[in-house]
């Protein structure tokens, strides 16, 4: 357990999402303090996910990584988590609703500032917020589906052959000599 609950280092999973190809996930702490290693994650990635907790709404941390990923010129999955029941009543979808909206005029407003940010990443159908619940695991399969289709083709990435390589330490360990 990390000191005070909060995540405080960037983790790295394999996860298997369509039954094919392993997907690499780069999970950074949301904490305010840890802007230098959303940003590292950002340069890293093909996709950022962006999670949004339902019940706090955008953060000025989701705010910094749209941002990072405009800059880093990726594609974002706005998803909205902590939707333990699902979205069960008027109330609640309105909620969902307002909040959707506010963070795909975030993610546009925060493109703003990277006119080489390509406009195929800000349409609609790819900034529209996934709702889940990672607790119970409602609607993940939504989700699973939306990542797959944005690495499979809705990305259309393009490598550089004659490119300079380049490699990143995701996660090290150190140990102490007894």
């Amino acid at each position: 357990h990390e000191p005070g609950g909060i995540t405080q280092d960037t983790y790295c999973f394999l996860v298997n999402l369509d039954g094919e190809v392993p997907t690499t996930f780069l999970d950074t702490p949301g904490h305010r303090v840890f802007t230098s290693m959303r940003d590292n994650a950002a340069f890293l990635s093909d996709l950022a996910v962006l999670v949004v907790d339902f019940n706090q709404g955008l953060q000025l941390q989701t705010l910094e990584s749209i941002s990072f990923a405009a800059e880093h010129g990726i594609p974002m999955l706005p998803v909205i988590t902590k939707l333990d029941e699902g979205v069960l009543t008027n109330r609640d979808q309105t909620a969902f609703d307002q909040l959707a909206t506010e963070i795909k005029a975030s993610i546009v407003q925060g493109t703003k500032a990277f006119p080489e940010y390509p406009s195929a990443f800000l349409e609609n159908s790819m900034i529209e917020p996934t709702g889940i619940s990672a607790r119970t695991g409602w609607n993940f399969d939504s989700f699973k589906r939306r990542v797959v289709e944005r690495l499979e083709g809705g990305l259309a990435m393009e490598a550089d052959v004659d490119a300079q390589p380049y490699g990143a330490v995701i996660e090290a360990f150190r140990e102490d000599p007894a």
